[in-house]
């Protein structure tokens, strides 16, 4: 089920809407699943004010939540808190194709900016996971710092406290079989 809609005859009749969502942490939890990422129990907010541009949604939000994400340093999960301000632009489906039926359209960056709709709702979930998601830096890093692990103290940890990136390649190194050196002939 979807957390963010927008109601499409209510903006049009407005002009101008505004919208307050709580992200809640299953909604982040259920968004994060194919990611290293996880949610925090504080719930987050989506602010957001839709305009009316004709059949053209513009949207300007901001999204504050709290992610668990793997430190890239100590492997540890740490609270990383996430702030980001996103315009979308949300036109019908077809209405450009409509437009330019009879000619070769090169497509421009603004084009490739610009999402679509149908019906009556504007579904917000994908643009709020995908802004989330962007504003995680590539190597996350505890706030307060952190100790350099070393290799031996992270393989000497049990298995399911092995977390990362790295982790899912013991499952692999479990499926080979054992490497046991030839004994090659020597030729005389």
């Amino acid at each position: 089920m979807s957390a963010f809609v927008l109601a499409i005859p209510e903006i049009e009749s407005a002009k101008e809407k505004k919208y307050s969502f709580a992200i809640a942490p299953q909604w982040l939890r259920e968004a994060m699943e194919d990611t290293d990422f996880g949610a925090a129990e504080t719930p987050g907010s989506l602010d957001l004010v839709a305009r009316s541009m004709g059949h053209d949604i513009l949207t300007e939000g901001r999204a504050v939540a709290t992610l668990r994400v793997p430190c890239a340093r100590c492997n540890e999960e740490i609270d990383w808190p996430v702030d980001v301000a996103f315009t979308q632009l949300f036109v019908p489906r077809g209405a450009y194709r409509e437009q330019h039926e009879d000619e070769e359209v090169e497509l421009t960056p603004e084009d490739l900016e610009r999402e679509t709709y149908v019906g009556d709702e504007i579904v917000l979930d994908t643009i709020v996971r995908e802004n989330l998601i962007l504003e995680v830096p590539m190597t996350p890093r505890c706030p307060d710092g952190c100790a350099d692990p070393t290799i031996a103290e992270y393989l000497d940890r049990p298995r399911e406290e092995k977390k990362g990136a790295l982790a899912g390649l013991l499952d692999l190194k479990d499926q080979l079989p054992s490497a046991k050196p030839s004994k090659g002939k020597k030729d005389n």
